[in-house]
């Protein structure tokens, strides 16, 4: 759903439950969060009003992009530090606490560049008829 319209930009909320969260019982179980993510979607925002429901879309290959930039190369960083202190040094804890310091400035660097990121994952949106 439309949040806000600025001039460039619209601001869609978006509901992230489990399946379970329209349950009668969600009240006393764990399992049932619901939680509300906003997306800044760079776009022309004339046509777009407060309330009004609309699609996010994103691009497979941006989708496949980001999965990358978020899981599969921050394991391989953790393996192949992993290995290589290992390999140098015997030393098993301390082969497994740099491997996994390693993802501590990684992450730190996405968040740092979240702005250029920005300008690759581009969000569409598609009015709800």
């Amino acid at each position: 759903m439309v949040k806000a319209v600025t001039d460039q930009s619209v601001i869609v909320t978006v509901l992230n439950g489990t399946a379970c969260s329209e349950c009668h019982a969600k009240k006393v179980c764990s399992a049932a969060d619901l939680k509300e993510k906003e997306i800044d979607v760079s776009c022309d925002s004339s046509g777009y009003r407060p309330g009004q429901y609309v699609n996010v879309i994103m691009k497979e290959a941006q989708g496949m992009k980001a999965l990358f930039f978020g899981y599969i190369f921050p394991l391989l960083l953790v393996i192949l530090i992993l290995v290589i202190i290992f390999i140098n040094t015997s030393d098993e804890v301390l082969a497994a606490l740099l491997s996994l310091g390693v993802l501590i400035p990684y992450y730190a660097g996405l968040f740092y560049f979240r702005d250029s990121l920005k300008k690759i994952f581009r969000f569409e949106l598609e009015k709800i008829e």
